[in-house]
């Protein structure tokens, strides 16, 4: 026969994730490791957002470490930052690069909307600071510089705004 749990659902997510088993922290490691291959992956690109939403939001606080979350964040920005600076450069690369992939800039255009709406824009901004986000008008990434338009931050959707505008 088979045996249904009787926990509610956010029960069982919290025992898996803060129990003895401590999931947390493993999934932040895997998800720092394999960031690239996750985020241009249909389902392992919601994995990531979520978690790096519970790493922005705090809901991993005393779970994770601050080198941990950090490491992760720094992850996605350095991945981000090297795939813009091949964009529109002459060196041929023999894979699309995140904000190449359909995916990949999918998912970042939602984590920066969420980071923006849902979290304290930690990882919005540093993505920001990292990259030239005029190089990414008429290219796949363009989603993202949509994303950046539309968030609550007024500083960088301003900018946002303004490369596009330019592409007109």
């Amino acid at each position: 026969a088979l045996s249904v749990c009787k926990k509610p659902l956010e029960v069982k997510c919290k025992e898996a994730l803060f129990g003895s088993a401590k999931l947390a922290a493993k999934l932040v490691k895997l998800c720092t490791e394999e960031c690239e291959e996750m985020m241009c992956s249909p389902h392992g690109s919601e994995v990531l957002t979520e978690t790096l939403l519970a790493c922005e939001n705090g809901v991993l606080e005393g779970k994770v470490t601050e080198e941990e979350a950090g490491a992760l964040f720094d992850g996605v920005v350095k991945i981000v930052s090297d795939a813009s600076a091949l964009l529109g450069s002459e060196k041929k690369v023999k894979k699309e690069t995140v904000l190449e992939n359909f995916y990949g800039s999918r998912t970042l255009k939602n984590l920066v909307l969420l980071s923006c709406s849902e979290g304290k824009a930690v990882l919005a901004k540093k993505i920001w600071s990292e990259v030239d986000g005029s190089k990414w008008v008429g290219t796949q990434a363009e989603k993202i510089l949509r994303g950046y338009a539309m968030c609550s931050q007024k500083k960088m959707a301003a900018k946002a705004q303004k490369f596009l505008k330019a592409k007109k």
